[in-house]
Order: structure tokens, then sequence, then C-alpha cells
């Protein structure tokens, strides 16, 4: 699945070619799922190629929830697809992406994550420049505590002109995809 993901992402390639590669990429995540049902990044995968091709649909949202349910990890791809689908959410999925932001800006993680505390501190940071390029600032603006992510606010604010083609990245990209941008 990843494979075809990131060929999606090459800018010499048509939109047709860009939607063949996506579409299988959905073809092989949504295999890999019926193999290990509680994998949390399939299911984030899944709902980012649902967003990418403006599926918006019971299944994406069935795999937004159960990645948020299962995942440890995928926070950065939920930070995306939440964001980008915030309208469109259903209230049990907009529930526990407001309490997904909530734990992320306080910096309190759950329990089960403490050994990986290094692992979760830019994770505000990058929940704000994803709200900032996909101009979702006002879904977080009342969840912002310290005056150092109001800080990166106005710093993301300020650097949105420079970065347009944000919008179908997120930050949870490998350096593999990002060379090709």
């Amino acid at each position: 699945g990843q494979l075809f993901e990131w060929a999606s992402v090459i800018p010499e390639l048509n939109a047709s070619s860009q939607e063949e590669n996506l579409k299988a990429a959905l073809a092989y995540y949504k295999l890999a799922v019926s193999r290990r049902p509680t994998w949390p990044y399939t299911w984030a995968y899944i709902a980012f190629i649902k967003v990418q091709l403006g599926e918006m649909d019971e299944e994406m949202f069935q795999a937004f929830r159960l990645a948020n349910e299962y995942g440890a990890f995928v926070q950065r791809r939920l930070y995306w697809v939440g964001l980008k689908t915030w309208e469109r959410l259903p209230d049990q999925e907009r529930q526990q992406f407001v309490q997904l932001m909530e734990v992320t800006l306080k910096g309190k993680l759950p329990y089960r994550y403490k050994n990986h505390r290094n692992r979760y501190k830019n994770h505000p940071k990058e929940l704000i420049r994803s709200a900032v390029f996909l101009n979702k600032v006002a879904v977080i603006d009342t969840l912002l505590h310290s005056p150092k992510q109001k800080k990166w606010l106005t710093q993301f604010e300020n650097k949105r002109p420079l970065c347009r083609q944000f919008e179908c990245i997120p930050q949870g990209i490998t350096r593999y995809q990002r060379r090709f941008h």
C-alpha cells in the first residue's frame, strides 16, 4: 500500500495516475486490515487516503475512529484527517478528536505512553501547524493554553503563504515521500 501511496505524490504524474495509485494503495491497505484488524497504522492510512480521494463516507469515519482507538503513534495522520474533515465528522468521532487534541496540547499523555514522551514532544507543534495550513485555526484556538503554543500559531500563520503544497501532505509523512515535494 505505501508504495502506491508514495507513487501518488510524484509531481510528474498526471491527476488520473495519482488517483489510480491512491486507489491501489487503498485496496492493499484494506487487504492488510483484513489480516490485522487491530493495526492502527493501517486504519490511519485508510482514513488518510479516503480523504485524499474525497471519499468522506462511513468507511472513512470508521477507519478514523479505529485508528484513534487502537493507535498509539498514528496521531500525526489523525490530526490532518480530523482537521481536514472537521465539518463532516460525526459527533462520536468529533468528540474523540477533540479529546486527542486536548491531550496533545496539554502534553498529558495517557499512562500507557509514559515511556514514549520524546516521541510526542513535537506533536503540539505539528497539530498547530496542521491547523494553520488547513485553515482550521478556529478548531484549536480555544484549546491553546501556553504562550509557547500561541507563539507557534503566530509563526505558522506568518509562514502560511510559503507553504501552498501542505494541504495534500501531512506532517507525519516519511522522509522518502518528502523528497518528491
